[in-house]
């Protein structure tokens, strides 16, 4: 059984990475518009669906900021894989730190397209027995540098494009809920 899960994860992770790959032959200077919410649930209030979360927050032009990834209704998570995206014009991605959950580390993401504002995560729980974290609680950290003017303020969103957006637990995938966030540049 973990055999199977691993090599589909693994099948997974290539299959995103190939499609990532023909996506940035083909639209080499693409400009993304934000998407305000990522949902396979309607309701936005604290229902029990699992969610990520980037508070809204503010840096100054030129410092480095980093933001927690923070989590809502994390229990027995097994598996998730998204794509994170930002205004490359207003942050400049530096790295990731602060892993806080098991397996978890930066050779879960992908960061070649990271100077185009995507990031690309894929991470899976060895043990299969699934995750649980408090609420609110960091999963790790992003960090950038602001080079947008004063007075800007860059999106950042889970996206289900090019890879999908793509939780579970034990019993299967689950629904999952994010609303857009921004880093605001004074």
């Amino acid at each position: 059984m973990k055999k199977i899960f691993y090599s589909l994860i693994g099948i997974a992770i290539l299959v995103a990475c190939a499609k990532e790959q023909d996506q940035a032959q083909n639209n080499s200077n693409e400009q993304q518009e934000p998407q305000t919410t990522i949902s396979k649930t309607t309701d936005n209030q604290n229902d029990g669906t699992f969610s990520l979360y980037i508070d809204k927050t503010e840096v100054k032009n030129g410092e480095e900021i980093c933001v927690d990834i923070n989590g809502k209704n994390f229990k027995k998570i097994v598996s998730m894989q998204y794509t994170l995206r930002w205004d490359p014009n207003l942050l400049t991605f530096k790295r990731i730190e602060e892993f806080k959950i098991k397996a978890l580390s930066a050779q879960n993401f992908n960061t070649t397209r990271a100077s185009k504002g995507l990031l690309i995560k894929s991470w899976f729980d060895p043990a299969i027995q699934g995750i649980t974290l408090d609420d609110d609680m960091p999963i790790y950290s992003l960090c950038f540098e602001a080079i947008g003017e004063s007075g800007s303020e860059s999106y950042i969103y889970f996206s289900g494009d090019p890879t999908i957006i793509e939780m579970s637990d034990p019993s299967g995938e689950i629904n999952f809920k994010s609303d857009q966030s921004s880093i605001a540049i004074k």
